[in-house]
């Protein structure tokens, strides 16, 4: 499950990763309190017969301030206290991290100290969007990666193939009929998520949609798992 941008967006940037704290700061508590309280029992699987929920808290970027400015001054000590206190309430909860643009930030920097820092304590950190090759500190990385990007850009030669990276999430979130970059805009999602699963994907949906489109989640993934077994037999998926 994504959550994406928990905390909500201002207009100042599309999404930041400190979204928790500027909307503490704006004066919306109904936002904040009580999140650790009503996801963790999700995270823990208490309403899914005790199997465990994977929750994806999806944050913003870090190309604004005051990142930009604790960084250019060399202070890690206050850059890194905001970004943890930033993911402080989704990793109470339990949760998995999506962080956006990160794919841009560059080996060494503060974004990919933090990043790291967060593995080494065994946090699954997810990352937007598919790595290019000169990016090499992101191999092997986990990755959330736009629908519209990937069909444009996953077999090019300047970017990681499929093998060299960890789990990849294909966001469908923008996939309608008829949408300027998407060759296949009139096909169903569900087929969409039959052709992910075969290839090794995960895929993200639009849960309203999906629901429109499938009657029974069980015979939609028995479907793709007939096609994933296919699959291994016949063309290699990159």
């Amino acid at each position: 499950m994504q959550l994406h941008n928990p905390f909500g967006a201002d207009d100042v940037f599309p999404m930041e990763l400190d979204q928790f704290q500027r909307s503490r700061d704006a004066g919306l508590d109904w936002l904040t309190e009580g999140f650790v309280e009503a996801w963790r029992p999700v995270t823990e699987g208490r309403h899914t017969d005790g199997v465990p929920v994977e929750v994806i808290a999806y944050l913003g970027d870090i190309r604004l301030e005051p990142f930009t400015s604790l960084e250019a001054a060399g202070d890690w000590e206050a850059w890194s206290a905001r970004a943890e206190e930033a993911v402080r309430l989704p990793l109470a909860a339990g949760m998995s991290l999506g962080l956006d643009s990160f794919s841009l930030v560059k080996e060494g920097s503060f974004g990919h100290r933090f990043v790291q820092s967060l593995r080494d304590r065994g946090v699954k950190v997810y990352i937007e969007t598919w790595p290019r090759r000169e990016q090499a500190h992101w191999a092997g990385t986990d990755v959330v990666v736009a629908e519209s990007w990937f069909r444009r850009n996953h077999r090019r030669p300047n970017v990681f193939s499929r093998a060299e990276l960890g789990d990849v999430i294909r966001l469908a979130h923008r996939i309608e009929a008829g949408a300027r970059d998407d060759e296949a805009g009139l096909r169903p999602v569900r087929d969409r998520v039959v052709e992910a699963i075969a290839e090794g994907y995960s895929i993200a949906v639009n849960p309203g949609r999906l629901n429109r489109e499938v009657r029974s989640l069980d015979a939609l993934f028995e479907r793709a798992e007939a096609a994933r077994r296919v699959s291994v037999v016949g063309p290699a998926f990159d």
